[in-house]
């Protein structure tokens, strides 16, 4: 928590730092056990289930081809493009996913972009 005095006698404001809010939206941060890999839920798989479908229906109607086969080559990369520039408008995106650091260790994001 970062406090912030704004007059001189007046109550201090106080206001969390980025990474306090950030912490409180992606509750599941917790790293997996040691040689343990994690695993979205069901809940999260469905999530990122939803948005490929709609990243699958969006490219039928820009190809103008119904028949156009499903690839995750194209479509995962139209989702974290989508999810990146709805990000950097300032929308917060529900886009699950498992982050794998350097040293091995893993967790869950709830939020894209952390």
């Amino acid at each position: 928590m970062v406090i912030c005095d704004t007059t001189e006698g007046t109550k201090p404001t106080e206001y969390k730092k980025t990474e306090d809010i950030y912490m409180e939206e992606n509750k599941n941060m917790q790293p997996a056990a040691e040689g343990e890999n994690l695993e979205l839920t069901d809940a999260q798989a469905d999530r990122n289930d939803e948005i490929y479908e709609a990243a699958f229906e969006f490219c039928k109607v820009l190809t103008e081809n119904p028949d156009l086969e499903w690839d995750m080559a194209f479509l995962g990369e139209i989702a974290d493009l989508a999810a990146s520039i709805m990000t950097e408008q300032g929308h917060k995106v529900r886009f699950p996913s498992i982050v794998t650091e350097d040293d091995g260790t893993q967790y869950i994001e709830e939020n894209y972009g952390g």
